[in-house]
């Protein structure tokens, strides 16, 4: 759970799917994405891929693992310059 967030999210996806989360704002989406994705901290709860949980601490694991998050402000939080193009 992202921190601050007291409601427990579940959803499951198979191979090949995609999954977009939509809300009004300050419904928690953006914080629900971030702390999946590691950009924030969370303080509670799994994220399990093929069966191994998954602990997302920066989005460099996330995106080892094969998770990508489209962010909301792309302009300043949408490039990894840090990663090459191959990555």
């Amino acid at each position: 759970q992202p921190e601050g967030f007291d409601n427990e999210i579940n959803f499951s996806l198979r191979k090949g799917e995609i999954l977009g989360v939509a809300g009004l704002m300050g419904a928690g989406r953006t914080e629900i994405m971030r702390a999946i994705f590691g950009v924030d901290k969370h303080n509670g709860g799994t994220i399990t891929v093929n069966g191994s949980v998954l602990n997302c601490k920066k989005p460099e694991d996330a995106i080892k693992a094969g998770i990508a998050f489209i962010t909301e402000n792309r302009k300043s939080e949408g490039l990894i310059l840090d990663f090459s193009i191959g990555s």
